[in-house]
């Protein structure tokens, strides 16, 4: 058995094992840390949808993901057709050295980023043509497989980011407490009222009634 020290504990954080169980100490994270397990996060999920393209003179595998479009670029294709002028913007990351080879790395582009996806007609293939705010971005795969991509694009477009959402805690609405009326201070009154000959007869022991049948 393992002696006491800190260990990862299967979930990516460095917990403290006494020698015999698990303590419920865990080490204080670090960005390290906490990009390692973004990471191994990231490696388990699975894409929506993977393809081989060719680009930059050599095929690519590209997954789709419910928030971006993911590939492996070749070193070669950096110097290729394919423009990227999104880059400069922000829209496409490099994240060179991401990818397990060292022949080259991988791109990204944000969903939310692509403003329309067209196909076309190339021999034997057909070019899956992905717009964005700074350029575009061509797939090349066979027929039937365009097909298959773009209608998985088109409904991440139409299905727009996912809405925030906000717990609505309903409450009652306040209503102001009347203060309890003072019956014999309004008999009281309606006797004055009575006595100085402002109340009839009838006034009088019509409101008179009223009162005390509140008491």
């Amino acid at each position: 058995m393992a002696e006491a020290g800190w260990y990862d504990d299967g979930s990516g954080r460095q917990r403290w094992w006494d020698g015999s169980v698990w303590s419920e100490h865990f080490a204080p994270d670090t960005d390290a840390d906490r990009d390692a397990r973004v990471l191994a996060s990231a490696s388990r999920a699975k894409p929506l949808y993977t393809f081989v393209s060719h680009i930059g003179g050599r095929n690519a595998t590209v997954a789709i993901w419910p928030d971006r479009i993911e590939w492996d670029r070749p070193r070669s294709a950096s110097g290729g057709k394919m423009v990227l002028g999104a880059m400069t913007l922000g829209v496409s990351l490099a994240a060179t050295g991401v990818s397990k080879n060292h022949s080259g790395g991988s791109e990204m582009i944000p969903i939310r980023s692509i403003t329309s996806v067209s196909t076309a007609r190339d021999g034997s293939n057909t070019i899956v043509q992905v717009l964005t705010a700074g350029g575009q971005i061509d797939f090349r795969v066979k027929h039937r497989e365009a097909t298959q991509v773009r209608a998985v694009l088109n409904d991440l477009i139409l299905r727009g980011p996912e809405p925030v959402k906000v717990n609505v805690v309903a409450t009652s609405p306040v209503v102001a407490s009347l203060p309890p009326i003072d019956i014999p201070a309004q008999l009281k009154q309606l006797k004055t009222l009575y006595d100085d000959g402002v109340l009839t007869d009838d006034e009088f022991n019509t409101k008179k009634a009223e009162l005390l049948a509140r008491m």
